[in-house]
């Protein structure tokens, strides 16, 4: 959330929310602002809740609205996510003093998971609850008035409001990436509404159950961009054991067969579409490339960070792949 947003984060809107939901306003136990909201811990009707607050710079009512009726018709339909909790006046989101907008949600049991974790049990799993996602995702069609945007109407396509003017060569890049992506048919066997950022800092995990959460960035995508996210973040985060050149190969290869297996239970996603995943990572990328000149003080940088932000330019000015895994053969 931008530090205006948080300037205007006053005690009137902590105390309208607490009312609109039923809420202690003296027991809201603040878990941090992300990049768009910031969060609470909280207890509604004895109940381990999580209440969001959404600033309209970055999401409007309506927007938190459609991110909600989608959660629920998930969860209405045997999907593992976090539920989200209407209202006392049966709202799924409420309007707050300062611009700002409430959504409260179940409480999602479990822990993030750790490294300890990622095994191929867990990579089944994980894709497992996408695969299901994807599956319900297809029958749902939302309410008049609270469709969620499509991929490209999403701000961070707008590459040159961030993208320096003179990197000439990453906006190139953007603009061919554009075209590609503009090409690809959008068939309901292949696009549809998808989370859009299901790496593993977005669900719990409680004994062999996953539950997905954080659906602020789910749009009108194509199915095997959820797939793609998942596994650049596999690839990249930070926490990552080192491995050599081929030793990330053979991680990469491993976590997608067994994600697929998952998957694949759920919901059939043809061939030529998994292939297709260099061309989606290559999006991740890109994004992730505006993100961080949306995000960062670019002057301000930790050595981890600055370095990682270089090295995003460079591969993309030279169009290196993020990984050779074979995907033709999965």
């Amino acid at each position: 959330m931008s530090r205006k947003a948080i300037h205007l984060l006053t005690t009137e809107v902590l105390q309208s929310a607490s009312s609109k939901y039923g809420l202690d306003p003296a027991r809201l136990v603040d878990l941090g602002s992300g990049n768009v909201n910031t969060v609470y811990d909280c207890q509604a009707d004895g109940q381990s809740c999580i209440l969001r607050l959404t600033h309209n710079s970055r999401r409007e009512q309506r927007e938190l609205a459609s991110e909600a009726d989608y959660v629920n018709y998930l969860a209405q339909n045997g999907a593992a996510v976090s539920r989200v909790i209407p209202s006392k006046d049966g709202n799924l989101a409420e309007a707050l003093p300062n611009g700002f907008s409430a959504v409260l949600f179940e409480k999602a049991p479990g822990q993030l998971p750790d490294e300890a974790d990622w095994n191929d049990d867990f990579y089944y799993r994980w894709g497992k609850l996408t695969g299901a996602l994807h599956r319900i995702s297809r029958s749902y069609t939302p309410p008049s008035g609270l469709k969620r945007h499509a991929w490209h109407e999403d701000g961070w396509f707008q590459f040159r409001s961030y993208i320096p003017a003179d990197q000439t060569t990453v906006l190139q890049q953007a603009d061919e990436l554009l075209a590609e992506l503009n090409s690809l048919p959008r068939d309901a066997a292949g696009y549809g509404l998808i989370h859009n950022d299901l790496h593993s800092r977005n669900f719990l995990q409680h004994g062999e159950q996953l539950t997905a959460f954080d659906f602020d960035d789910c749009c009108y995508n194509w199915y095997v961009n959820d797939i793609a996210v998942i596994l650049y973040h596999a690839l990249t985060r930070f926490s990552r054991p080192p491995r050599s050149g081929a030793e990330e190969k053979a991680f990469g290869e491993r976590f997608m067969q067994q994600f697929l297996t998952g998957y694949r239970t759920e919901h059939e996603l043809d061939a030529a579409w998994v292939a297709r995943l260099p061309l989606f990572l290559k999006m991740r990328r890109m994004l992730l490339y505006v993100f961080y000149h949306q995000e960062f003080d670019l002057d301000n940088l930790s050595a981890l960070m600055s370095g990682r932000i270089a090295d995003t330019r460079q591969a993309i000015e030279q169009d290196t792949p993020l990984t050779d895994i074979r995907f033709a053969s999965l």
